[in-house]
């Protein structure tokens, strides 16, 4: 006699966050390169704790839909998702106070994630100034080729 045994979904990602700095609001554009190996994901989870707004979800042709309620991202996917995935998602949040910036970047809900690349990009009226020992987890780096940023006065602050 043989037994089945269901086929479990395992999920990695390595994610790419670039945060757009303006006078008065954070914009968030994240690249979230999937893999997914064993049974198919329908659905994807991602903590985005202080994020105010979802703008945007792609690609539509693997999104069937979303939904974020209380800093929680759902992400319903199509059945004929392939076992690679780059997900693209914006967000933004409104700044309350011009003394100093803090955010908290997504965090999807997989087995493994590989550290996040960083792109902090100030908006031409805005002046940044980092506080290296209060950025955990974070090191500074160059920003990796193929990783498009906006030209602007200031330079990306890169982490990974």
């Amino acid at each position: 006699m043989r037994s089945l045994t269901r086929r479990v979904s395992h999920i990695s990602v390595e994610p790419t966050h670039l945060i757009e700095v303006r006078a008065r609001q954070l914009r968030l554009e994240s690249r979230l390169n999937y893999r997914f190996s064993g049974s198919r994901a329908k659905m994807l989870r991602v903590q985005m704790p202080g994020w105010e707004v979802v703008e945007d979800v792609q690609p539509l042709e693997a999104v069937e839909s979303y939904e974020f309620v209380d800093g929680r991202l759902s992400i319903y996917l199509t059945p004929d998702t392939d076992s690679d995935l780059e997900l693209r998602l914006t967000a933004r949040r409104t700044m309350h106070d011009s003394g100093s910036v803090t955010f908290e970047l997504p965090k999807p809900t997989v087995a493994s994630a590989a550290p996040a690349t960083v792109a902090i990009l100030p908006a031409d009226n805005v002046q940044l100034s980092p506080h290296d020992e209060e950025l955990v987890g974070l090191i500074a780096e160059s920003l990796p080729i193929g990783i498009p940023v906006p030209q602007r006065q200031q330079p990306a602050l890169t982490y990974r």
